[in-house]
């Protein structure tokens, strides 16, 4: 098949490879907890578990970014800046559903 893509570039290996698998990990443990946030509310949380939806939402966000900056600390991706947040907020400003919360 003359048409078949090989890329020119090596596959991810050790500890980078190991590390992307991790970000996917933590990519799902924030669905989860979004999930869970959405069906029993952000004040709610696993009984017993002491700690709120919103909390363990938090709590994942920031596995996700660690996980993310150990890629950023070995050449992997670019570091988001700013300008880049802003252009999401922009977006979501104009395409979110919801009304925005008043302003006092």
């Amino acid at each position: 098949m003359e048409d078949r893509y090989i890329s020119p570039y090596p596959l991810p290996e050790g500890e980078v490879r190991e590390l992307l698998v991790v970000i996917m990990e933590e990519f799902a443990e924030v669905s989860v907890a979004s999930a869970k946030a959405m069906r029993f509310g952000l004040g709610d949380g696993y009984p017993g578990s002491g700690t709120t939806n919103a909390m363990d939402l938090s709590r994942e966000v920031a596995d996700l970014m660690a996980v993310f900056d150990m890629l950023l600390e070995r050449g992997v991706g670019w570091p988001v800046t700013e300008y880049v947040k802003d252009q999401k907020r922009r977006k979501l400003a104009r395409f979110m559903q919801s009304p925005p919360p008043p302003t006092e």
